[in-house]
């Protein structure tokens, strides 16, 4: 009997752990389900969140500074976890300034700036995941309304993002009158969504004024925004533009308000001229300075006189007068005493130093130890200081041959008659002119002739020639060599013998042809030009030509015509005043 009660014992143990044990499968089973249910759905949640994120992109000049910006309604933010579940939230913020967290609920962020949002997402995640490491990134700024008044191509309402400018405004709007920017320019800045509003904005937009209609021109340094709190800022893009002072262009907030003015582009300037990287006139604003027009003209030139300068200042209708502003001080001190106030239409002169740090030099060509550039001072270098600097000559170089080529003006040496004779047929010319036309041909206009034999060898100071900004000073290598060329059997260069006559150097050249005009045989010197007639005093020298021409052929029966009629001409003549003299 007790083993009866003891086996019926076991078996109760063994059906309640039979229980228990299916009791704790069928949790286990549901848990693993509902697990693997919630990571489908989060995986598909993290594609919808990759998608939204890839929809906003951001456009910025620069990093957000999480300390500063304010987060609001409309901002998107995604939510990483990194832990044995993982996932990926994308969250925005609601307009009763909260944002709801799968799985972890609802986050207060009203008044909160970025880093203090970042904290309470995580504190708010770790309190319902352990050992999971939290990130929060913000991948879409909220967007505000701003109103865009005044002398812009399209007035009105714009949605913007926090971090935009007043620029960025006026550039939703096409830009401001008489600076318009093409829509398509516009639109390669704005994302796909702002595309949209843009193109449906121009569909109610009137047209831009009729071409008739008095033109508009926009100001560029007296824009205003008005903000809730009634404070009322100065926007000055032009210096914006031209010195890079962001605080000339600064950020826009919800419900601001922007005007563009229009300029009057006849009064209300101001000029600066002179010395300075950007002359011209400039849009006036009250308060403006004289550093303030240096400032917009990129600053001063390197050869500004800084001592002093002159403001001309209108005093009535046609009536100015002149005073005097001290540059340097202006410089140390911008805003102080000798900054003065400027007033509509008042000019500024700034002196220039002339000449200023004056780059004079020479050049050095062929023979010499070291040719090249070098320096000259104004009228005070002669040719023999440069040689030696240069090194001194080489004993290759031709001291005869040497020459100075001199920068001129060429209008100085315009000769009205050469030019006439250049275009004349030189059968057309008289033998005055051919002569005059000949010279002039071989003169070579700016070549200083110069004797470095004397100079150098036998220092006669008469030789040196004081140097100009841009004189060539050229020594060639001496040539050894004398050119045959014309009606020679073998024209070419030969070896130059000192002494010998032209005719040796034509027979070195094989000799005259059969139509060789030996009476007319000359030397063309290679440094001038000239012809000459050899002689036993006249001789080629190294480099020069001895030119042998042909011999010209001889119409006889042309010859004959024209005695038979000079003949019949002179006995006509004969005649008539023989029978005169009856």
């Amino acid at each position: 009997m007790n083993q009866i009660i003891k086996n019926r014992g076991i078996c109760k143990f063994l059906a309640l752990f039979l229980i228990l044990n299916f009791l704790l499968v069928s949790f286990g089973h549901r848990t693993t389900v509902a697990q693997e249910t919630s990571l489908s759905d989060m995986s598909e949640l993290l594609s919808r969140q990759v998608k939204d994120m890839e929809q906003y992109p951001i456009s910025l000049e620069e990093p957000i500074d999480p300390d500063e910006y304010m987060v609001g309604p409309g901002d998107l933010f995604a939510v990483n976890l990194w832990s044995e579940i993982g996932g990926r939230y994308s969250v925005s913020i609601n307009p009763e300034g909260t944002v709801i967290i799968p799985t972890v609920g609802v986050v207060d962020l009203n008044g909160l700036t970025l880093s203090q949002t970042k904290i309470k997402i995580k504190d708010a995640v770790l309190d319902s995941y352990r050992n999971t490491k939290v990130s929060v990134t913000l991948v879409k700024a909220k967007t505000f309304k701003v109103s865009l008044t005044g002398a812009v191509v399209h007035p009105g309402v714009y949605d913007v993002i926090s971090m935009y400018r007043v620029s960025n405004v006026i550039d939703q709007a096409n830009g401001l009158l008489g600076y318009e920017k093409s829509l398509t320019d516009s639109q390669k800045v704005m994302d796909a969504a702002s595309n949209a509003r843009m193109d449906k904005l121009k569909r109610r937009m009137p047209e831009p004024p009729e071409k008739d209609e008095p033109e508009i021109i926009a100001s560029r340094r007296s824009i205003k925004i008005f903000r809730k709190d009634g404070a009322v800022l100065d926007v000055d893009l032009l210096k914006y533009e031209r010195t890079g002072d962001v605080g000339e262009n600064p950020y826009v907030r919800s419900g601001d308000v922007i005007f563009v003015p229009a300029k009057d582009e006849d009064l209300s300037t101001c000029g600066i001229f002179g010395a300075v990287k950007i002359p011209g006139f400039v849009e006036y604003v009250e308060g403006d300075r004289v550093s303030d027009m240096i400032e917009l003209a990129h600053g001063l030139k390197i050869n500004a006189a800084t001592t002093f300068g002159y403001l001309v200042r209108f005093t009535g209708a046609d009536t100015s007068i002149q005073l005097e502003i001290n540059i340097a001080g202006i410089i140390q001190n911008p805003d102080g005493a000798y900054d003065l106030l400027l007033q509509p239409d008042d000019r500024i002169f700034i002196r220039t130093i002339e000449p200023y740090h004056e780059k004079k030099q020479i050049t050095v060509r062929g023979e010499v130890l070291f040719p090249g550039a070098y320096w000259i001072e104004s009228d005070s270098v002669m040719l023999s200081e440069v040689l030696d600097r240069a090194g001194g000559t080489t004993a290759d170089a031709d001291l005869n041959q040497a020459y100075i080529k001199r920068e001129v003006d060429e209008n100085i040496y315009y000769d009205p008659d050469f030019e006439r004779l250049t275009n004349m047929p030189v059968n057309e010319m008289s033998s005055m002119e051919y002569a005059y036309f000949k010279m002039r041909m071989r003169e070579k206009i700016g070549r200083v002739a110069l004797n470095l034999r004397k100079l150098l060898y036998e220092n006669n100071t008469d030789y040196d020639i004081v140097l100009r900004d841009g004189d060539k000073v050229v020594i060639p290598k001496t040539a050894n060599t004398v050119t045959v060329s014309g009606q020679v059997n073998n024209p070419g260069m030969v070896k130059y013998v000192p002494g010998a006559e032209a005719k040796y150097y034509i027979n070195l050249a094989g000799g005259y042809t059969e139509r060789a005009r030996t009476s007319k045989v000359r030397i063309i010197r290679s440094l001038t030009g000239e012809w000459v007639e050899p002689d036993d005093d006249v001789l080629p020298e190294p480099g020069d030509y001895v030119w042998v021409p042909e011999e010209r052929d001889i119409d006889y029966w042309r010859v004959i015509r024209d005695v038979v009629l000079f003949t019949g001409n002179l006995a006509t003549v004969y005649l008539v005043v023989r029978q005169a003299a009856k």
